[in-house]
């Protein structure tokens, strides 16, 4: 939970509000990144600890702290590990799970001298899974080209990344005019590396969230005309599983919805589908999150009423999609329970569509 009284500001907000609705969009604000929470419309069950939640600020402000820092970087395969060379904020560093920081690098097998380089590391926990790479790291590009854009950079991404990875994250690369290289295993680089700020606070996002998709989207060009509903069947990870995701499934394929696996798509087929989407449906996921490549007017979130957060009402209001949030009953108390959606529900919310 956010402790609301340290490093945040609250002066500014209703001013960000009114910019917000007149349509004009900061990434900082007199010298402050913005965090957002969506509280999305829902159909349901109430979603666990929503009076507790509507009582929070659903705006805040915090000092942007990001900085470059001379020191050692490492990873050891999950984590991205730093050694700061002389002083340094520990206020960048609060909060922060993604970066860890650590006295003495251990087993590095050689070191690299990059000096006289900038790299921004495209590398942390959960740099294999879409959704956080999406969301997390691919920011991180929007955030230093943003302050240093006259300043040629390399993208440092893991060497065992996915395809996928690679391919969003070099042609965001270029287009910034930087170059992309791989971080090896246990190799020490001693470089300057960006350390940014988070792109969100759990489920309060800042905008440049939705970079990777206002670079490589394909919506200028695709006309919206599909119903388009993400499966999450070929997920094999069982959290928070849809125990009647068939049934679910087939009552969107009775509403004119094409179910589809992105796991049976290149990534470049990917953007075009989600282009091409006017209404965007699917579990809670990575797979949900390419709202960020889509047109669509209205995205359909199917989750445990367990799972009280909201980053894909989030993602959706930053790229103009209005977001409604189809709750079904957990099985038990957890936060990654099997659930169950009323289909009864689930029809009533899809024959009313448009």
């Amino acid at each position: 939970m956010l402790d609301f009284s340290r490093n945040y500001s609250f002066a500014s907000i209703e001013d960000y509000r009114l910019s917000l609705e007149s349509g004009y969009l900061l990434d900082r604000f007199n010298g402050f990144i913005p965090y957002i929470r969506y509280i999305p419309t829902y159909v349901g069950p109430d979603p666990a600890f929503i009076g507790e939640i509507r009582k929070q600020p659903q705006v805040f402000m915090v000092e942007d702290q990001s900085t470059i820092l001379p020191a050692l970087i490492q990873f050891d395969g999950q984590n991205f590990l730093i050694q700061p060379l002389g002083s340094f904020s520990s206020k960048l560093f609060d909060d922060r799970v993604d970066l860890v920081l650590v006295g003495n690098l251990q087993n590095a097998e050689k070191k690299v001298d990059l000096s006289d380089k900038i790299i921004v590391p495209l590398v942390s926990k959960g740099f294999n899974i879409y959704g956080h790479f999406l969301i997390d790291l691919m920011p991180r590009l929007k955030m230093y080209s943003a302050i240093n854009n006259v300043s040629k950079f390399v993208g440092f991404i893991a060497e065992n990344a996915p395809d996928w990875s690679i391919e969003m994250a070099s042609a965001c690369i270029r287009s910034l005019n930087g170059e992309l290289e791989f971080m090896k295993k246990d190799v020490a680089y001693l470089c300057n590396v960006y350390v940014p700020m988070p792109s969100r606070y759990h489920d309060y996002l800042a905008p440049c969230s939705v970079f990777g998709g206002d670079l490589l989207t394909q919506r200028n060009f695709i006309t919206p005309s599909r119903k388009v509903y993400i499966s999450r069947s070929r997920w094999k990870n069982k959290s928070r599983d849809l125990m009647n995701r068939e049934e679910v499934e087939k009552v969107f394929a009775d509403g004119g919805f094409d179910i589809v696996s992105p796991e049976d798509l290149s990534f470049q087929d990917q953007l075009k589908v989600f282009a091409s989407a006017k209404i965007l449906a699917g579990e809670a996921g990575s797979g949900l999150h390419n709202v960020v490549f889509s047109n669509a007017f209205l995205t359909i979130n199917v989750n445990s009423s367990r799972q009280s957060h909201f980053i894909q009402a989030g993602l959706s209001r930053y790229t103009s999609s209005s977001s409604i949030y189809l709750y079904g009953e957990s099985q038990d108390q957890g936060w990654n329970s099997p659930f169950t959606v009323d289909l009864d529900c689930a029809g009533e919310l899809v024959g009313g569509l448009p």
